[in-house]
């Protein structure tokens, strides 16, 4: 049922006696009915049902896939797909808990009206913030940042309530890619920065870079080679970005 999972909003439908036909199956004009009734739901979720304005479907369509029979429980899964000016897309998903797949998929397009003028009017700022909210699914974000944002010393060890920032430009980089990786918070319930030094690979990135010239008899180090160096081994930061992920942490992680 993972198909499921990147929907906001999932409205359960039973499945009545009276919703089948001649044929013994579910009749294909209440599809439309489940759907609509899943878009109400999300429709009370971004409080969109005002007494300025109202949407009216333009189209809608549907695709069956498989047959439903009564007894059943369809969740009937609902999301904004493409967001315009004055319409939105919406498209869904029916998964059948009997038959434990998708049983049908449809979308519709939605225009908003003005209900004095009865005339399409531009989406508010509002809704659209919730639109672009309600459709996000996910639970934590974590972002890759760098030790670059501290200054540099030969003696002195950062933690991550350092204030002390680097006055160059690198560090300005990096205080922005935080800026913008913390103001996920008001969407997202996890959100993690992690900071890293070196990462080393004999396959990649600045270890096997170094080494090179190493085979020519020519030695590099960095900046006057006395100064410490952070550094770990790509296997190790990828285990922390996992470890944080299972764990549901959040805050700033040297």
């Amino acid at each position: 049922m993972k198909e499921l999972s990147v929907y906001p909003i999932i409205y359960e439908q039973k499945v009545a006696w009276g919703d089948m036909d001649a044929f013994g199956h579910v009749n294909n004009v209440q599809y439309y009915r489940y759907i609509e009734s899943s878009r109400i739901l999300y429709m009370e979720a971004i409080n969109i049902l005002t007494p300025q304005l109202y949407p009216v479907v333009a189209s809608s369509q549907c695709k069956y896939l498989k047959p439903v029979f009564y007894p059943d429980v369809l969740k009937v899964a609902v999301r904004v797909e493409e967001l315009r000016n004055s319409a939105f897309r919406m498209v869904y998903i029916l998964w059948s808990e009997t038959q434990q797949q998708i049983v049908a998929t449809a979308e519709a397009v939605l225009v908003c009206m003005d209900k004095l003028t009865e005339r399409k009017c531009e989406i508010p700022q509002e809704i659209k913030q919730k639109i672009i909210e309600n459709n996000i699914k996910i639970n934590s974000i974590v972002s890759a940042s760098g030790i670059g944002a501290y200054p540099s010393s030969e003696e002195k060890e950062f933690f991550e309530t350092e204030s002390d920032r680097s006055n160059y430009f690198l560090s300005d980089v990096i205080k922005e890619w935080e800026k913008a990786a913390t103001s996920f918070e008001k969407i997202v319930k996890k959100v993690s920065i992690v900071r890293i030094g070196l990462v080393l690979s004999s396959k990649a990135g600045v270890l096997k870079q170094t080494m090179q010239p190493m085979s020519f008899g020519f030695g590099v180090y960095f900046g006057s080679g006395s100064q410490w160096q952070s550094w770990i081994h790509v296997k190790d930061i990828s285990q922390i970005f996992i470890h944080i992920i299972k764990n549901r942490l959040s805050g700033v992680y040297n």
